[in-house]
């Protein structure tokens, strides 16, 4: 966290739109202030690394906010811990052919999808 912090501040306009998309995640109560992390004996605990993806030929979204489920500290990463499911989406072949049969087709970014899970509060420490 605090080379995160070390380096945006190197860079006034990234740390600004940085502590923007953290302050809109906030108010829209995607994600949470920790005060006092939970920490007990016997209690699991992890909390998601951030860190800022910067792409400055982007003209709508030039910072992302990036959470890092598979970042290890000590032990497995939360990704490891969690359940593979099966694949959802079709083979990309499949897809193309759906996508090239009617004259319009419909995209969309789905960045925020993650952020919108309502997790239970008794589970937060773990994510």
């Amino acid at each position: 966290m605090w080379s995160l912090l070390k380096r945006l501040r190197q860079d006034t306009a990234i740390f600004k739109a940085y502590d923007k998309v953290i302050q809109d995640q906030l108010s829209h109560g995607m994600v949470e202030i920790v005060q006092h992390p939970n920490v007990v004996i016997g209690n699991r605990v992890h909390y998601l690394p951030h860190h800022a993806v910067i792409k400055k030929d982007k003209e709508t979204t030039k910072l992302r906010v990036v959470y890092d489920a598979s970042s290890k500290t000590v032990g497995p990463s939360l990704n490891e811990c969690l359940v593979a499911g099966p694949k959802l989406q079709q083979q990309i072949f499949d897809i193309l052919v759906t996508f090239r049969t009617y004259p319009v087709a419909f995209a969309a970014d789905i960045e925020k999808a993650f952020l919108n899970i309502e997790i239970a509060p008794q589970d937060r420490d773990v994510l």
